[in-house]
């Protein structure tokens, strides 16, 4: 603990403003008083003067004051003692009063009472006054004195009999009088929040000891002193240490497997000052393993033709076990019999290669060591179903024709996916196709003479899926005569024209099939505007063979745009105006995704999908009712549109409204609708 000591300097003085006489001799035969001596008292000197004139009772006291700052006063410490230090011009030897009271420079020193009396006087020269009462090695600081909230401090001083008490104010230059404080710095308080206490923890494991430091001066903690014994306290095992940690890791295995152990600490903080001890006890003990928890798999359908893994968690008896070993047993008959896998290792999972089991319900169970080879029990016993992936189907046959029919035997078939390839290439597949039922499939693209390879797998109802069957086959077919086509352009569409011929006839634009040749004719009202164009013709006999004609070049060529239904894209309405401006035409492109709120959450989260969001918003003027009501009849078919820009956009999508405006001015309507673009996958095979 440090002792401190500290000088507060006075920093007011006074005399009473009074005349103060002082008689030096007496008759010896008449007891008369002879002379006296007049002192004139001003507030500017640098001596304090206490006096009485007589011994008279009633004779006036004169006295002097002295202040100091209070709020140098060291607040939170234990004060050992508060001496006021004076020097004497002329000391004296009688008692002295000592009050606290306010006063004024200049003014006279109010009488103030309770008053505190000083036995012994005062030497000459520097002697101190003991200000406030000792006890018990501590001091009392008058509570005004010390909290207030007046700058100064004042102490009266006042002498009661016929001599003149004579002191240096502050205002001398070499022995101003001053306040001496000696106090020591207050020791933390014993710790509190101490850990652990009253629970049974592992030895084996680090234990952390913890406690709070406090402190009334609010000094961090420099160092601790932690005893522990396992005896009842017959014997104490110290470690100290010289840091502001709060806590103490004990090494594992330090302590006994059993019993009680009595621990207590004591702080010491920055002023090398040490608080009481805090004691708390707690038990020891080895917790036993517990049966490891099973993960996976759980109740799942696993493929057999994939590695399947097992998975659990250690749970040891203490945070420093881990796992060393494990017994992983399964059985495929409900546990009548077991295959045990025992492997020394921490990994808590352990994999099968596949093919290990071959359909069925297998249980399984694990059970763990520690690393002092202490085996858990079992765990729960949990099952799981194996699946296998269905046998790989047959093809049986593929016809010879451009279209030809690929035909296959399967077992435990629920989807199907067939793939087309010429030269290692893809050029045809079907996607996904759920049935239980075909067994054919009839190709819906029209394939040239050669050589080609079909691949075909099935999936079971468990989805899982077989591996590619394959088979290789030639078409080679007889041709029917080359056609003969006339392509003619126009404003609005391109007209196809052939021979008169009685088999089926396709019509292709740049290879993609557009529509179909009726009474030799065929006219094309879907082409962007001024885009140019290839064109031919596909003749098809009963055999499914084909023959195609040259491919010549055409385009269409219109002003404004139109806006027709799919199906009958012949049929349009005309837009190509607006009013007294350019047609309004507006593009939106998104992403689709909802906003998702979540408790705890001021703003959403967006869930995104895989979509995306195109549409066009356009604005028009027509100028009778019959093109609207055109409009909303074929909005009222609800089938797919085809918007024709003049810019040599097309979109096909929906219109679900249609605004208009009636407008008398003009004489006509101003219509507005969103076309929203939607999947449109053409002209379709039969």
């Amino acid at each position: 603990m440090a002792r401190h000591t500290i000088q507060i300097p006075i920093t007011k003085s006074s005399n009473d403003d009074l005349n103060i006489y002082i008689y030096e001799k007496e008759d010896t035969y008449t007891g008369k008083l002879l002379d006296y001596e007049k002192l004139i008292v001003g507030t500017t000197t640098n001596k304090l003067y206490c006096a009485k004139p007589s011994t008279s009772p009633n004779a006036p006291l004169y006295g002097m004051g002295l202040a100091w700052n209070g709020d140098l006063i060291p607040k939170d410490k234990k004060i050992i003692s508060a001496r006021l230090y004076l020097y004497s011009l002329k000391g004296h030897s009688r008692d002295i009063r000592l009050r606290y009271t306010p006063f004024t420079e200049g003014g006279r020193i109010p009488t103030y009472n309770p008053f505190r009396r000083i036995s012994g006087g005062m030497a000459t020269g520097w002697d101190y006054i003991n200000i406030s009462p000792l006890s018990d090695n501590s001091v009392v600081i008058y509570a005004e004195l010390q909290f207030s909230e007046e700058i100064d401090r004042q102490r009266e001083l006042a002498y009661y009999y016929g001599e003149v008490w004579e002191i240096y104010s502050h205002r001398n230059a070499n022995y101003k009088p001053y306040l001496e404080i000696v106090y020591d710095d207050i020791p933390p308080e014993p710790p509190t929040s101490l850990y652990p206490e009253t629970i049974t923890l592992n030895p084996r494991d680090t234990i952390k000891f913890s406690w709070l430091h406090n402190s009334k001066e609010n000094l961090q903690q420099k160092g601790f002193t932690l005893q522990y014994s396992t005896n009842g306290g017959s014997t104490w095992t110290t470690i100290s240490r010289t840091t502001s940690n709060q806590y103490y890791d004990m090494p594992s295995n330090t302590l006994p497997t059993t019993g009680t152990v009595l621990w207590r600490v004591k702080t010491l903080d920055s002023n090398d000052s040490e608080s009481e001890y805090s004691t708390a006890s707690f038990t020891l003990g080895i917790v036993p393993q517990k049966a490891p928890i099973p993960i996976s798999p759980i109740s799942q359908y696993l493929d057999e033709n994939k590695p399947i893994r097992f998975e659990w968690s250690f749970t040891g008896g203490s945070a420093t076990e881990i796992q060393s070993k494990f017994d992983l047993q399964y059985s495929t008959n409900g546990g009548n019999t077991w295959i045990t896998k025992t492997v020394t290792t921490p990994n808590t999972f352990y994999e099968l290669p596949e093919k290990t089991f071959s359909g069925g319900n297998v249980t399984w169970r694990v059970r763990t060591y520690n690393n002092w080879n202490e085996v858990s029990p079992w765990s729960e016993n949990k099952s799981f179903t194996v699946i296998g992936s269905p046998p790989i189907p047959l093809i049986s046959s593929v016809s010879n024709s451009a279209r030809p029919i690929v035909t296959w035997q399967s077992t435990n078939q629920h989807l199907y996916e067939l793939q087309i390839l010429r030269d290692n290439k893809i050029i045809f597949e079907t996607g996904t196709i759920p049935s239980t039922s075909d067994r054919n499939f009839k190709l819906p693209i029209y394939l040239e003479d050669g050589n080609y390879l079909v691949k075909l797998r099935i999936a079971n109802e468990y989805n899982l899926y077989s591996a590619w069957a394959e088979k290789s086959f030639i078409i080679s077919t007889v041709k029917p005569t080359k056609p003969i086509m006339s392509v003619y352009s126009s404003d609005y569409s391109v007209t196809i024209k052939t021979l008169n011929t009685s088999l089926k006839t396709l019509v292709y634009r740049d290879n993609i099939l557009i529509g179909e040749v009726i009474n030799n004719n065929f006219a094309d009202y879907t082409g962007e505007n001024n885009k140019e164009y290839q064109y031919f013709i596909r003749i098809i006999d009963s055999n499914d063979n084909f023959s195609d004609s040259d491919i010549k070049l055409a385009k269409c060529k219109f002003s404004g745009n139109t806006l027709a239904l799919v199906s009958k894209p012949s049929e349009f309405v005309k837009l190509k105006n607006g009013l007294n401006a350019n047609p309004k035409k507006t593009n939106s492109f998104g992403v689709v995704g909802d906003l998702v709120y979540y408790d705890g959450r001021k703003l959403p989260v967006v869930n995104y999908t895989e979509f995306n969001s195109i549409s066009k918003t356009l604005s028009f003027y027509v100028k009778t009712r019959n093109e609207i009501d055109k409009i909303i009849d074929m909005i009222n078919e609800r089938e797919t549109f085809l918007y024709r820009n003049n810019d040599g956009t097309n979109i096909y999508g929906s219109i679900l409204s249609i605004d208009y405006d009636d407008n008398e001015t003009f004489r006509g309507y101003e219509i507005g609708f969103t076309i929203t673009k939607t999947d449109y996958k053409g002209v379709q095979y039969d």
